[in-house]
């Protein structure tokens, strides 16, 4: 599936690195994220965050997504203690529910056999990335890791990407970005990387044109990588 406008080129002939986000994309941690939110709201007395209003946290970085909830469920506390309880409810979430999203394995391999530099760049703490990518144990598919911690702001910022870039000694006209969100489509396409999206249920609904190309699951992007279709 292609976006309007957006059908002429193909970057593949020329492509030397994939980065990945992480949240939404390679796990499903967007939906934990959620299940945590009401965990931590629910302790101090306010009422579960709705479909609707959880779509507003998707790709926000903590000081972004901690103000919307706050504009959301106005609360008498400090952002640490919301997130100290937030935090468990989500690290319990993971260690119950971690696994990959259908297709993760079809596209590493992909990227393994083209010989292509794999990156991530999420705007998750560098130690929630660890965990993740050492449970699913993949950690070692990956040359560089960049994380909101390491720039100065987060995505839609490109400063994640452009770090990415460094790490990876890529160039972003032979790069390739792959995102759940509209938020981390507008970071990528700001630092000049060819995007791909591949939604979620929680991003199904946003604003996927920076996107380049749209595809329904992490398998129907390797299966175009591979260049079958």
């Amino acid at each position: 599936m292609t976006t309007s406008g957006q059908t002429d080129f193909d970057p593949r002939p020329t492509l030397r690195a994939v980065v990945l986000d992480l949240d939404g994309l390679l796990i499903d941690s967007e939906t934990w994220s959620w299940q945590a939110h009401n965990r931590a709201l629910a302790s101090f007395g306010h009422p579960a965050l709705l479909l609707e209003e959880v779509r507003r946290l998707v790709g926000l970085d903590a000081e972004d997504e901690w103000a919307t909830v706050q504009d959301m469920r106005p609360m008498d506390i400090t952002a640490p203690a919301y997130s100290a309880v937030y935090h468990e409810a989500f690290i319990a979430l993971r260690e119950a529910n971690l696994g990959p999203m259908p297709g993760l394995g079809d596209l590493l391999e992909v990227v393994h056999a083209r010989g292509w530099r794999l990156g991530l760049a999420s705007n998750s703490g560098r130690s929630s990335i660890i965990a993740a990518l050492t449970g699913l144990g993949i950690r070692e598919r990956f040359a560089a890791i960049t994380s909101a911690e390491d720039v100065p702001s987060g995505k839609p910022d490109p400063a994640v990407y452009q770090l990415a870039m460094e790490r990876l000694g890529a160039v972003p006209e032979r790069s390739l970005a792959m995102e759940d969100s509209a938020t981390g489509l507008r970071a990528a396409r700001a630092a000049g990387l060819y995007c791909v999206a591949v939604p979620n249920v929680l991003t199904l609904s946003q604003t996927l044109s920076p996107a380049h190309r749209v595809f329904p699951s992490l398998r129907e992007a390797a299966v175009w990588l591979d260049g079958r279709k």
